[in-house]
């Protein structure tokens, strides 16, 4: 017997009963991360910088990236073509030369998200950039926070790459981590004992969670009796033959 957990629309993680939730998480998590296009370090470090400092031009990432004006230069021209950085202002400075200065993009913002080592600094980034991300995302990550759950955290992240891979292909960014994506994979939360009880002490702290959560079981106990009564009347008619 098998458990299918749907997390969004093409995203299916399939657990066979011999099977560990931890194993089938990392399993797909290192199929993601072959899939997810690689960035060398140096762009890297180039697009942590700019997600921490907010916004920054190409002196400031030589000097605090330690790299050459031309390597930093060279590194910004490639994240902006991959769609991870933009020019967001131009100041004269005391000399009355122009500086650029570059920000993130919706999709820079995901990715420096994805890359970052701790869920805690994927926040404080979030927070930062949140007029890029959609309504409601920096609580659902707090409350990821909140149930300290490292397989919550990989299977979220993983998700996250997934859709930066799909962007890829498509050609343009499709962001779709919203309350929808997260109802989904807090349905499949309370089906595991070693979350349920995580998730039954945690969001009392999170109300509107908590309203989101009861609306989705009360859905699905419709759903359920509806399809009960249906068999209910097929065995009826069954019985009569």
């Amino acid at each position: 017997m098998t458990v299918e957990l749907i997390y969004h629309n093409d995203m299916i993680l399939t657990i066979s009963s011999g099977s560990t939730m931890r194993d089938s998480i990392k399993k797909m998590a290192k199929q993601q991360s072959n899939i997810v296009p690689k960035l060398a370090d140096r762009k890297k470090t180039v697009l942590r910088f700019v997600a921490r400092m907010g916004e920054a031009n190409i002196y400031q990432i030589s000097e605090e990236c330690k790299i050459r004006y031309s390597t930093a230069h060279s590194s910004v021209e490639s994240l902006k073509k991959e769609g991870l950085l933009q020019l967001k202002s131009k100041i004269l400075n005391k000399k009355g030369v122009p500086a650029t200065f570059y920000g993130l993009t919706p999709k820079g913002l995901h990715r420096s998200i994805f890359d970052l080592p701790t869920w805690h600094e994927k926040i404080v980034i979030a927070e930062k950039w949140q007029d890029l991300l959609n309504p409601n995302v920096i609580e659902w990550m707090k409350f990821i926070e909140a149930l300290n759950d490292q397989k919550t955290q990989e299977m979220v992240n993983t998700d996250i790459g997934s859709f930066l891979c799909c962007s890829d292909d498509l050609g343009f960014f499709v962001d779709v981590i919203n309350d929808i994506f997260f109802d989904a994979l807090l349905a499949t939360m309370i089906e595991f004992n070693e979350t349920y009880s995580k998730v039954m002490r945690t969001i009392g702290s999170f109300p509107r969670l908590k309203e989101r959560l009861l609306k989705l079981l009360e859905q699905d106990i419709a759903w359920r009796e509806e399809d009960l009564e249906k068999h209910r009347m097929m065995k009826a008619e069954f019985e009569k033959l």
